[in-house]
């Protein structure tokens, strides 16, 4: 995952962090919308049935 591209990383523990990205999600609702695209089209790629088994 990749922050700002697909996907938004908060620190570990750190629940101001967390909120600062939940409330970034709710600010900008197309932007996250776009985000949820590209993480979803990432794990497709990268995590398919067929990677899953090419790896285990």
């Amino acid at each position: 995952m990749t922050h700002s591209k697909n996907g938004l990383l908060a620190e570990t523990g750190d629940v101001h962090s967390l909120a600062e990205q939940l409330t970034w999600i709710l600010d900008h609702p197309q932007k996250a919308k776009q985000l949820a695209l590209y993480a979803y089209k990432s794990l497709s790629v990268h995590f398919s049935w067929k990677q899953v088994a090419q790896h285990t």
